[in-house]
């Protein structure tokens, strides 16, 4: 199983997402992972989900307190955020 990060669209300020490059960078290096540097179409986005036992949301930088789709998609596939 993955745990699973799925790319938001790119940012004209990519500064805004240091702290979740960092974060996927690390936790890359101790887990099995989707491959967090592409973007998945919506068809493949409930694949990714069900295949994977841990979905993470790493808000932006400017705001930390983010309430994403990301929470109700990873609860649709039966996985927690």
């Amino acid at each position: 199983m993955k745990s699973v990060y799925l790319r938001s669209p790119p940012s004209a300020n990519e500064s805004l997402y240091k702290t979740r490059q960092a974060v996927l960078s690390e936790l890359s290096r101790e887990f099995k992972m989707n491959d967090w540097s592409r973007r998945y179409r919506p068809e493949e986005v409930p694949p990714v989900y069900r295949a994977s036992k841990i979905v993470v949301n790493i808000p932006r930088d400017d705001y930390m307190i983010d309430v994403s789709m990301r929470y109700a998609e990873a609860m649709a596939s039966g996985r927690f955020s």
